[in-house]
């Protein structure tokens, strides 16, 4: 049977009798991120068992949901197990490239963006390594979740807390964005690093309180070996959610796309009418480069975040009815129109998921492409100047490379013998040369003596004073 129908058929002792499959099943509760969702589907492909009866009534074969699906939604799969290992490794390799260069002490000190930038590095490493463990459990139906009651709620807790926090922290340093365009002269005050460094601390100090509420609704269900949330405690988790995830998933972005175009206002009159000149205008959280880099990254997470809450929210809508006929076989679910609706509707939603996953994993190449900064520290991190100079010298021809050696050689060996024969003259007139010397460049600490150790010279034998 399907999630939200009273339980499934078994057959025992030559009879069919109903009874609940390991516990009560419950409605689909569906959140407007990624696959929070697809742990009700998961543990009802893996537990959940629907008989295709003949006609005279008995269990000819015996079919998972996760057949069902895999028969009529094959996408679906593939998907979840082609795409999210790329994201994976984009990720886990990105994200602490990034840590590493926004968080260097030279960015700390010169840019209060770089404060949110590393930050959100961090959090997206964190979400990705936890979505790890979930798509193990869900995609390749590995026992990583189901676990007793402290585990189960620990990771539901610790899930949710990345989540909530990155379009926070998106929506921070858009905020200062908008100080630093819109109100130049109050940009010394409200753009440091200081700051910066408090409202991250205060937004990790809000997430944590509003996802505490996962630490109460989860629960490990010992007979059905899943994590689950209980009936008796759903009125105050419907609640919860929707007044959460429309803070978050809702009011957030739109809150950024509202600031993005403020500031974009506003640098188009600055275009028009000449940029006016602030204080480290080059290096701080007003210079161009950066500003492109942040309106691109606000604009990215707009573009990811909110096709997946719109997905989500017309699940209700798309999900079959529940007095449906649960006696069909694999293909007769696929001809059902709400069922085949239902499926379409899923293959959907995994693609936007994905699309949604990058989020998390992708902006390297956006700070790649826009901000010079962070592409010379990649260059030199990954030593492509050396690599660029061994390719350049190889392509040399010898007889040109070795002619070069040969006139630079001459040219120092002339210049020794210039400076021997300087200080080969007589102690005085060699005295007068050096203060004269001295005078001109006052880097000399001794300009009166000669040299202790006078430059070699191979065609003369000694050297007076």
């Amino acid at each position: 049977e399907y999630p939200g129908c009273s339980g499934i058929h078994h057959k025992q002792q030559g009879q069919l009798t109903r009874y609940r499959n390991k516990g009560e099943l419950k409605q689909w509760n569906i959140t407007p991120y990624l696959a929070k969702t697809y742990k009700d589907l998961s543990y009802t492909m893996n537990n959940v068992t629907v008989y295709d009866m003949t006609q005279n009534g008995s269990a000819q074969a015996a079919l998972t949901i996760r057949d069902i699906f895999e028969y009529n939604a094959p996408v679906f799969f593939i998907v979840d197990k082609g795409v999210s290992p790329l994201f994976y490794v984009i990720g886990i390799i990105g994200n602490p490239i990034s840590t590493k260069i926004w968080l260097g002490r030279k960015m700390r000190k010169s840019n209060s963006s770089a404060v949110y930038l590393g930050t959100l590095a961090i959090v997206h490493f964190i979400f990705l390594f936890l979505h790890l463990f979930l798509d193990l459990h869900h995609a390749w139906s590995l026992d990583t979740i189901n676990r007793p009651t402290s585990m189960c709620k620990i990771f539901n807790y610790f899930y949710m807390i990345p989540q909530y926090l990155a379009p926070l922290l998106v929506l921070g340093f858009t905020v200062e964005r908008y100080i630093a365009v819109c109100f130049p002269f109050k940009k010394e005050n409200f753009c440091t690093v200081s700051r910066a460094v408090k409202v991250v601390c205060g937004l990790t100090v809000f997430v944590l309180v509003i996802a505490s509420p996962q630490a109460y609704v989860w629960v490990y269900d010992e007979i059905g070996d899943s994590c689950d949330i209980p009936k008796s405690v759903d009125p105050f988790n419907r609640v919860w959610r929707w007044l959460s995830e429309m803070l978050i998933f809702v009011f957030v972005p739109v809150a950024v796309l509202a600031f993005n175009i403020l500031v974009i206002r506003e640098i188009q009159k600055l275009t028009t009418h000449g940029a006016v000149n602030t204080p480290n205008q080059a290096t701080g959280c007003g210079s161009p480069a950066s500003t492109i880099t942040l309106l691109s990254v606000s604009f990215y997470l707009i573009f990811t975040l909110l096709p997946a809450t719109i997905v989500y929210s017309i699940e209700s809508i798309m999900q079959p009815a529940d007095d449906a006929n649960h006696y069909m076989t694999a293909g007769e679910y696929g001809d059902d129109p709400a069922w085949s609706r239902f499926f379409i509707y899923l293959t959907v939603r995994k693609v936007v998921e994905e699309i949604c996953l990058s989020n998390f994993s992708c902006y390297v190449f956006i700070y790649y492409i826009t901000g010079p900064y962070f592409r010379r520290e990649v260059k030199s991190m990954l030593h492509f100047s050396e690599c660029k100079n061994i390719c350049s010298r190889g392509s040399q021809r010898p007889s040109e490379y070795t002619l070069k050696r040969i006139v630079d050689r001459s040219s120092h060996q002339s210049s020794d013998v210039r400076k021997g024969s300087m200080l080969c003259k007589s102690k005085r007139t060699a005295a007068a040369e050096l203060k004269r010397q001295a005078r001109q460049n006052p880097r000399h600490q001794h300009p009166w003596r000669c040299p202790t150790r006078p430059v070699p010279v191979p065609h003369l034998s000694s050297c007076e004073g």
